[in-house]
């Protein structure tokens, strides 16, 4: 078993979420470790609540380059 602790948020904070970014191929370049070849993996966090357009605004990258998307392991639109 495994315990987590959280602290409590401040009034004028924002709880975040934790992303494992997988790009892959032409992708890749998006990501900063384009030294590992045709992928990139980052490691990212944005506010909770964040959208894909999100993201991809935070990537520099334009919806119609995103390709096959997965959230929580689920192939999204």
């Amino acid at each position: 078993m495994r315990w987590v602790f959280f602290r409590s948020l401040g009034e004028d904070e924002v709880a975040d979420i934790g992303l494992d970014v997988w790009l892959y191929g032409a992708l890749a370049c998006y990501g900063k470790a384009t030294e590992q070849g045709n992928f990139s993996n980052l490691q990212m966090r944005l506010p909770e609540g964040s959208t894909m357009a999100d993201l991809l605004t935070r990537l520099k990258m334009t919806t119609e380059e995103r390709g096959i998307t997965f959230i929580n392991g689920r192939l999204s639109a």
